[in-house]
């Protein structure tokens, strides 16, 4: 029959041509085959209403399910993505020296990272993430906000904290991009409500640093102890590094120094402090 075959082919077209998911799709044109065997006893009218309703609830029913989804993400910065590279195509390799200031009071605690960045590439460095010495999180603690003092040694290039996500993380943005050989740089901060605390309070403190996510040539830690904490000892759990012998600053602070391996190995670093105060 001419008109049955012609309607049969205009909404296969129209099945076709719905912008439908593959289940959606296929339910209809097997709907509509049904219905057009049954039109043929029933009338084409009759046929025709009920597959505008069968049209209409597969509709609603594909527009439900898209609304179901999640919206695209945005995504978020490069800076705030974790890296993935693999040891060895790292662009940059480094010498580290932390100063760890321990005060009397929370005031006095303070944190001098001295750096010196090597290109390994021929690109530039644009920036540089890092996550800041700070006191552990507990009841007694809070997250706070921390932007360190930057210097540059190259008057050419200026530098910028961007804080991150993670409370504490951060990058340091080099203006221009660092094409230089070797970079000379540090950062200098206190940490509000202080670092060591326990250490105060009750004489045993910790320090973790983690190395896995770089490589690190020297590294070198020197605990800066305020004249009042007696009989002060630092041990790495590990038994990584090597201990120097102490020194005392101008002004009559304890420095005590521990020293990685050259190169140091790339791996969470642990001390143990412990101190007896006047």
């Amino acid at each position: 029959m001419v008109t049955s075959d012609a309607f049969r082919e205009k909404v296969r077209r129209l099945a076709g041509a719905a912008s439908a998911p593959t289940w959606a799709t296929a339910g209809t044109v097997a709907a509509l085959n049904l219905m057009l065997i049954v039109g043929a006893s029933v009338g084409f009218r009759t046929t025709s209403v009920v597959v505008v309703l069968i049209a209409l609830i597969v509709v609603a029913g594909v527009h439900t399910g898209r609304s179901a989804r999640p919206p695209a993400s945005r995504g978020h910065s490069a800076l705030n993505r974790p890296e993935a590279v693999r040891p060895g195509s790292e662009a940059f390799d480094e010498d580290l020296e932390l100063v760890i200031h321990v005060g009397l009071g929370a005031e006095g605690d303070r944190v001098v990272e001295h750096r010196v960045t090597r290109r390994r590439h021929a690109h530039a460095i644009g920036y540089r993430k890092l996550t800041l010495i700070s006191a552990y999180v507990g009841s007694d603690t809070e997250e706070v906000s921390v932007v360190p003092e930057l210097t540059v040694h190259d008057q050419d290039i200026k530098a910028d904290w961007l804080p991150l996500d993670i409370t504490g993380r951060g990058a340091v943005i080099f203006m221009p991009p660092v094409f230089v050989p070797v970079l000379r740089w540090e950062l200098g901060y206190a940490v509000p409500n202080g670092i060591w605390n326990p250490l105060r309070e009750v004489g045993i403190d910790n320090l973790r640093y983690d190395l896995r996510t770089f490589p690190i040539r020297r590294f070198t830690v020197r605990f800066v102890i305020h004249p009042r904490a007696k009989a002060f000892v630092v041990r790495e759990r590990n038994r990584l590094g090597t201990m120097r012998d102490d020194e005392w600053d101008a002004n009559g602070n304890l420095v005590v120094c521990w020293q990685a391996e050259d190169p140091a190995v790339q791996t969470r670093y642990e001390w143990d402090l412990r101190a007896e105060w006047q």
